[in-house]
């Protein structure tokens, strides 16, 4: 578990050709684009207009945080590991396992409520923009990002330009709006009986392993063994209480409602109704003397449904039952908790609120959370009308009340956080059965789908967090391993976070006593030094940690990533090359890559001349589309029937990218195989067979039908996209560069014939010769 942390600490960093937040501004350009009702497309100065559907509308305008979380899905999800390796795609023409078109139509297949089909949406958009984006990073990286091949050259470079690309990318506030559909991500991919074959891999061995426990587990929980040990209790309790023979069935019925009755946590009113209804049916049945115990027993089930009909029993269960068990909350540090309460209590008078018993504030089910509300407020109000002076002693004061107003009143939303974790676990294991076996294995996969899910929304959150706040996408991933992560093995969910939300509270309120707090408690200094001390420690021994687990390789990144990764490790990362594939050097690349994204000087990227952004947007748009508006806008092009396709390009349930995309990490994607990369002179190139990141046209239905078919290449391919696109290398005269030199596999590109098949392409030198052809002919 250790290992899977530190290399999603390293994951959640680097891999994408757009860091999260472009891909996000991409989603974005998406959604402010459809609020109208259409999507607009430049076509050389020119705009053509598509109305979208108002299903497909609706569930992105009506979903748009669901819609940027798919917009960075490829990225994280199910997890980094799997969406890196192979939602991207680790091996291109692997037949035994999923490729990124697999992946694409297998997510559109299960998403079925309006938030997953969002989410789906946007995770084409993802793999739309990241056809462009990885076209673009690869070109100057010099390769895909591979962290199995024996250098880490390339990958550096890939994390350095996306980082640079990052900075230049606009911000805006719907960067903070993303929601991930943690449930459809657990039971809809991560337990999916389709996916199970995909898990059995390096990269998916973690959730190979979730699955095969929770299956035995659910197999044992449920066996018919312990139905069969109820039927037969029953029976001999009625032998040996009343003298008497039950046949099986009059038994299983019993035992049947048994089990309604012991569900009651969960009941509602109509739930509670209908137990109550087979009570009275059962008592029909069994409503002879000779039974007259049974008689009284099921009389008492009655009234226990029938007290929760009138809503009374829940309260009384919940506070009985946590009374019971408040010896055992072991996972609690209730003395420390109590200290600390009782410091801030000697800074303000509120005797009567510290003096209140522990567990009746843990339940939350007495007045004390009213007064200590409404204390609150006034002591707000008594905070707002310090404000209005302007003495220095007074602004002071009125520092420490917030502190300490912001420290009560995170103490009361503690008690009832872990008032609802008490409730939550009591009812995992309100089970009377007949075995306490039985109880504790049902509890246990409750606890293998809740550790599960919290994993998924840990690390999915670890990555969107990794470019605004690091230092809480590692606490995501460390807080799930100490807090959550024993839960698959057993450990009440519950509890364990309990624990670690104590924990956390505590530093927290040590943090904001700030300077105060060595005065109110010694113990506060020792435990801050204490806790700078520890994460000290811990940062050594994950160091350690990755470098026994791991390949030199990803030690070797880890290092880099612990230093500057900006313009200027981007300039010495380009002057050298220690791979020893003939990478190019320059000593200007962050002019090149400026240039490219024509920053001119300003603080953000031009949107409509940076061919990379601008293209992503683009095809982003078109992956929203179906098989009937894409036609639609074929038809703007004075296209209808296709010489590959036959009547039409694009047919019901396809879309864009519909077996058009093997792997995402590559490049070129519109065509099968990718142009070669740029190489030293003296370098060989790489091998055909290694750049297959596409499909063909072969039988008819494949390929990027845009690019596939020469006239929708010639009509449209070519005008929706724009180019060059990485002028910086192949057309440097286009941004006002110098052509650089000593390198190979340069392409021969220009703003009129941007997309060049291959190296051997000279389409645009042909073109620019033309004049001088003729008018050396005449």
């Amino acid at each position: 578990m250790k290992r899977l942390a530190i290399l999603a600490l390293l994951c959640s960093t680097n891999a994408a050709a757009f860091k999260i937040d472009t891909h996000v501004w991409v989603g974005q350009q998406v959604i402010e684009d459809l609020e109208d009702g259409k999507l607009d497309f430049d076509i050389e100065g020119q705009t053509i207009s598509i109305p979208v559907n108002n299903i497909t509308k609706d569930i992105i305008l009506n979903n748009q945080s669901y819609y940027r979380a798919g917009n960075i899905g490829p990225d994280m999800s199910p997890d980094v590991f799997v969406g890196q390796s192979q939602i991207h795609t680790e091996n291109k023409l692997d037949n035994t396992m999923w490729n990124t078109n697999s992946w694409l139509n297998f997510i559109d297949r299960v998403a079925e409520s309006n938030s997953e089909r969002a989410f789906a949406l946007g995770f084409k958009a993802h793999a739309s923009a990241d056809i462009f984006a990885h076209t673009y990073v690869n070109r100057y990286a010099g390769g895909a990002f591979d962290l199995a091949d024996g250098e880490i050259d390339v990958e550096i470079r890939h994390i350095l330009i996306e980082n640079l690309i990052s900075k230049y990318t606009p911000k805006g506030s719907y960067s903070n709006q993303i929601s991930v559909p943690t449930t459809f991500i657990r039971d809809k991919i991560v337990y999916h009986q389709d996916t199970q074959a995909q898990w059995n891999s390096p990269s998916g061995a973690h959730l190979y392993a979730i699955n095969n426990l929770r299956e035995n587990v659910d197999k044992l929980a449920n066996s018919s063994l312990w139905h069969d040990l109820k039927v037969e209790a029953v029976k001999a309790i009625a032998r040996a209480q009343l003298k008497i023979q039950l046949n099986d069935s009059t038994a299983e019925k019993v035992v049947k409602l048994g089990e309604e009755i012991n569900k009651a946590g969960n009941w509602s009113i109509d739930r509670a109704q209908h137990v109550k209804d087979s009570v009275s049916s059962l008592q029909k049945e069994l409503n002879r003397g000779h039974e007259k115990l049974i008689h009284e027993q099921l009389n008492a089930l009655e009234n226990s449904a029938d007290a929760i009909v009138n809503l009374h029993s829940e309260i009384i269960s919940a506070k009985t039952k946590a009374l019971e068990l408040q010896n055992k909350l072991h996972s609690i540090p209730e003395k420390l908790y109590k200290q600390v309460e009782k410091k801030v209590c000697i800074t303000i008078v509120l005797s009567k609120i510290c003096e209140l018993d522990w567990v009746d504030k843990l339940i939350g089910i007495n007045p004390a959370y009213t007064l200590q509300k409404k204390l609150i407020k006034e002591q707000q109000n008594l905070i707002d009308s310090l404000g209005r002076s302007v003495s220095e002693q007074v602004d002071d004061a009125k520092k420490a009340s917030k502190d300490l107003h912001d420290i009560i009143s995170s103490t009361i939303e503690l008690e009832n956080q872990l008032s609802n974790n008490l409730i939550e676990t009591l009812q995992q294991y309100n089970l009377t059965s007949i075995s306490p076996v039985e109880a504790f294995l049902k509890a246990w996969v409750d606890n293998i789908d809740l550790a599960t899910s919290r994993y998924i929304h840990n690390l999915n959150y670890a990555v969107i967090y990794s470019v605004s706040d690091k230092a809480h996408s590692q606490k995501l991933i460390t807080q799930w391993v100490k807090c959550n992560s024993s839960a698959l093995l057993g450990a009440p969910f519950h509890l364990t976070d309990s624990q670690c939300i104590v924990h956390n509270y505590l530093n927290e309120m040590i943090s904001k006593l700030g300077d105060i707090a060595p005065i109110i408690s010694p113990a506060a200094a020792i435990h801050k030094k204490m806790s700078e001390l520890k994460d000290k420690a811990t940062k050594e021994v994950v160091e350690v940690l990755i470098k026994k687990l791991t390949s030199d390789e990803l030690y070797q990144l880890f290092k880099h990533l612990q230093s500057d990764m900006g313009e200027i490790a981007l300039q010495n990362a380009f002057k050298v090359d220690n791979s020893g594939k003939g990478l190019m050097t320059t000593h200007d690349i962050v002019t090149r890559i400026k240039a490219d994204m024509h920053v001119n000087g300003g603080s953000q990227f031009d949107v409509n001349r940076f061919a990379a952004i601008r293209n992503a947007v683009t095809l982003a748009k078109l992956s929203i589309l179906n098989h009937s508006e894409l036609n639609t806008l074929i038809a703007k092009f004075g296209l209808s029937t296709s010489t590959h396709y036959g009547r039409n390009f694009y047919y019901a349930g396809e879309n864009i990218l519909t077996s058009a995309v093997r792997s995402l990490d590559g490049n070129h994607q519109w065509q099968e195989t990718a142009p070669q990369y740029v190489r030293r002179d003296g370098y060989q190139g790489v091998p055909a067979n290694e750049r297959i990141f596409g499909y063909a046209r072969n039988d008819g239905r494949a390929g990027f039908k845009l690019w596939e078919d020469n006239n929708a290449r010639r009509s449209i391919f070519k005008r929706l996209f724009i180019g060059p696109l990485v002028p910086g290398i192949d057309a440097p005269h286009e941004v006002g560069l110098s052509p650089l030199k000593g390198i190979q596999y340069k392409l021969d590109t220009c703003h009129f014939a941007p997309f060049p098949i291959d190296e051997n392409d000279r389409t645009c030198t042909s073109i620019k010769l033309l004049p001088v052809l003729i008018v050396t002919s005449r």
